[in-house]
């Protein structure tokens, strides 16, 4: 939910003033994570200046008393703004409350205030590493000598945002979402922006559709658990054992799967051989971690630095990797989700659409976490719809009724790419073609 979102948003709502109400609420949702707190209030920012913002809420009285407490250098300014002011100046808050550290009108750092108290260790040393790389960009050097492309060099450091004042990156792009084995950070946040997908959710339905649709071109698939199998997606996830899954899925270089942190070291079962293995999920290709919690919270399921996949049964049950889906779709940038095959429904003659025992216990419980993700997702919706985030049923008997139905035929012709044209005469001079 960037400035301009914000912008689209409010202008939208003068253009419909019968949405009093939406209106009303997404303007507390604006509201709900800022306060009106200031030291000395923002300073004029000058060249070269250094300044340390910190963006609080209105619950973040542990992250106020640190801020109270921080000397920074002379010629450091510091601020704190509310949630709002953030977005107007673009920067790219995830968790909150946020420090973000600028120089010379350039952010180059965001980080959590609480969990990683970072405020006072690092302010020195940032602001002069920023001020070594300020000066040394212009003579930057490849390893035989010749000079950088400085085209690339700027779009690097810019990114894309050159006619801004500050550097603008998506709401959910400060954080650190994605990481590889060796625990270093990988950027894969909102790559997909403004582009659908359909979420694969391997309920018997799915036996009563045309799968081969969903090979189109175009058509961006995300599978969970052994929906992946059968239907070779796209994107996969799991929250389970690793053990629980298809080899075939974890060996797949061209599935991207996005799994908990905590299974990068897990070995894998071999259906084949019938027993586990030595071979890790680490060992496969194109494989990334999350970092998991185990709290639903509505308000901070968008926002927060770890990914929920429902409630452990200390705080009331109700866990499934459908919920860290949705949250990873939102992550990757796309805007609409379709559900296939979300049938909402088990019983002991429909089950799944692959070949699965259920007990009878297994059943029942299953039932009952339909039950409660259905409530967490009744309070994720008006979330949702203020994000721009739209969540779209294409099972017109689904027991889920959060969410809108829409047919799959009709979704799938909203979203494949036509790949009818001829390449003949593209490679002609750029500059003889029509504009």
């Amino acid at each position: 939910m960037d400035n301009k979102y914000v912008e689209r948003k409010l202008k939208w709502f003068d253009e419909h003033p019968e949405k009093t109400q939406e209106k009303e609420n997404f303007l507390a949702m604006l509201e709900k994570k800022s306060i009106n707190i200031s030291k000395e209030g923002p300073k004029e920012q000058t060249s070269g200046a250094k300044k340390v913002t910190l963006v609080l809420t209105s619950s973040d009285k542990e992250a106020e008393e640190l801020f109270l407490k921080i000397k920074t250098p002379k010629d450091v300014i510091l601020e704190v703004i509310k949630l709002k002011e953030a977005v107007d100046r673009g920067y790219s808050i995830n968790t909150f409350p946020s420090v973000v550290y600028e120089y010379n009108a350039k952010v180059i750092k965001v980080d959590n205030a609480v969990e990683r108290k970072v405020i006072l260790d690092n302010i020195t040393n940032l602001f002069k590493d920023a001020e070594e790389k300020e000066k040394n960009i212009d003579d930057a050097k490849d390893v035989d000598g010749s000079k950088k492309d400085n085209n690339d060099q700027n779009q690097l450091n810019w990114g894309g945002q050159r006619s801004s004042s500050s550097l603008k990156t998506h709401v959910l792009g400060t954080s650190p979402m994605f990481f590889r084995r060796n625990g270093m950070s990988v950027d894969l946040v909102n790559l997909y922006e403004g582009k659908s997908i359909f979420l694969i959710c391997n309920g018997p339905s799915m036996n009563d559709i045309d799968l081969s649709v969903l090979k189109k071109p175009g058509i961006t698939t995300f599978g969970i658990n052994n929906g992946g199998h059968l239907i070779r997606p796209n994107f996969w996830t799991c929250v389970d054992d690793p053990t629980r899954f298809m080899r075939s899925i974890w060996e797949d270089p061209t599935i991207t799967k996005i799994v908990p942190q905590a299974h990068f070291e897990k070995s894998l079962f071999d259906d084949k051989e019938d027993k586990v293995i030595d071979r890790l999920v680490g060992d496969c290709p194109n494989v990334y971690g999350f970092r998991r919690n185990e709290k639903f919270i509505a308000d901070d399921f968008f926002f927060e630095s770890t990914i929920n996949w429902g409630n452990h049964k200390d705080h009331g049950g109700g866990r499934s990797v459908m919920i860290s889906s949705l949250r990873l779709c939102h992550l990757l940038g796309f805007k609409n989700v379709y559900l296939v095959g979300c049938d909402f429904q088990m019983s002991e003659t429909k089950k799944y659409f692959f070949n699965e025992e259920r007990k009878k216990g297994a059943i029942n419980n299953n039932n009952d976490s339909y039950k409660k993700m259905t409530q967490m997702f009744k309070e994720l919706k008006p979330i949702m719809d203020n994000l721009g985030f739209n969540v779209y049923n294409t099972n017109r008997n689904s027991k889920l009724d959060v969410f809108d139905f829409v047919d799959l035929d009709d979704a799938i012709k909203q979203n494949e790419i036509d790949v009818s044209g001829d390449t003949h005469g593209m490679y002609v001079d750029p500059k003889t073609k029509r504009r």
